[in-house]
């Protein structure tokens, strides 16, 4: 990734950092979004870092959050054990410090240099990083650099679902967890149909895996599939590791952890009808499609399919 010059004046000494929630302690978070949207702002926050040459201040995974609670979902979202502090970044004692003085400039500000000189006394200033629901439009073409630096951070436990032999098979992401409301769901009918016209469409009765958040009892029609199977790997960043691994992914409609498999491992997806913020393969738009039941795959989906078993 190339260094780009800003145009303007900024301090000698630029900080930068990515605040994951409105309520951000520094050491521990409250509230905020699910892990999807928060790596959104991390990766805003690393490829604006590596771009500007600014000084990175490491982000405050740890957070608490009611909603799982209350709801007992297996995953509590505490996100305190994921990952590891990347080499360079500011921490401790040192981070605090700098989070309650320094003044604070949009990323977006700093980018454009609509920024003048700060008015307060000081040659340091902290660029602040807070998506705000630009999802994937920011880092479109910087996955393999994302990629790559996420690696980097997962904790080794994480990574299991990597390892694993997806060769030749679909793998499947059901969310259901915080979906209580049906209209947000997508029916167990529709991951059926959508397994059964992938099958169809390669000759093949190919493997399944499911992945989901929800209960068996939820996923049963999915479930009784011949040759399905439910995976897990212990945390929602080591189930989103395996997904990217993925041969062929069946995604969960409205789930930003199904984009973030699908922009890590590039392999062919279907989306369910009405998927918003999907178009995430600009160099390979066939690759990924949205599918009702009753279609039929475009004969350029069947080939990207085909293409990728025979290479897997």
């Amino acid at each position: 990734m190339a260094k780009v010059e800003p145009r303007g004046f900024f301090p000698l000494a630029t900080y930068s950092y990515a605040r994951l929630s409105e309520v951000d302690l520094g050491f521990l978070r409250i509230g905020g979004a699910g892990l999807g949207n928060l790596l959104v702002t991390w990766a805003e926050f690393v490829t604006g870092t590596a771009r500007y040459g600014l000084i990175p201040i490491a982000p405050t995974w740890p957070q608490f959050k009611l909603g799982p609670l209350v709801r007992n979902e297996s995953d509590k979202r505490f996100y305190r054990d994921l990952f590891v502090r990347a080499p360079g970044e500011v921490s401790g004692i040192k981070k605090l410090k700098l989070l309650s003085r320094l003044p604070r400039i949009p990323a977006a500000e700093f980018a454009n240099s609509f920024v003048p000189r700060p008015s307060v006394n000081s040659r340091e200033v902290l660029v602040e990083f807070a998506n705000a629901g630009s999802l994937f439009e920011n880092i479109l073409k910087d996955h393999a650099f994302i990629r790559s630096e996420l690696l980097k951070i997962t904790r080794e436990e994480h990574k299991s679902g990597l390892q694993h032999d997806f060769h030749r098979s679909i793998s499947v992401h059901v969310r259901l967890g915080d979906f209580r409301v049906e209209s947000l769901r997508t029916s167990a009918e529709w991951y059926t149909a959508t397994i059964a016209a992938i099958r169809r469409a390669v000759g093949s009765d190919l493997p399944v895996y499911v992945f989901s958040d929800g209960e068996n009892k939820e996923l049963k029609p999915i479930l009784n599939l011949p040759a399905t199977t439910r995976l897990a790997f212990g945390s929602s960043l080591a189930d989103m590791w395996a997904l990217s691994a993925a041969d062929i992914l069946v995604a969960s409609g409205g789930s930003t952890f199904s984009k973030w498999a699908s922009y890590l491992g590039r392999m062919p997806v279907v989306y369910p009808p009405g998927t918003l913020y999907h178009r995430l393969y600009y160099e390979n738009q066939a690759a990924e499609v949205k599918w009702s039941e009753g279609e039929t795959f475009s004969s350029a989906f069947v080939e990207q399919l085909k293409c990728r078993l025979t290479a897997a």
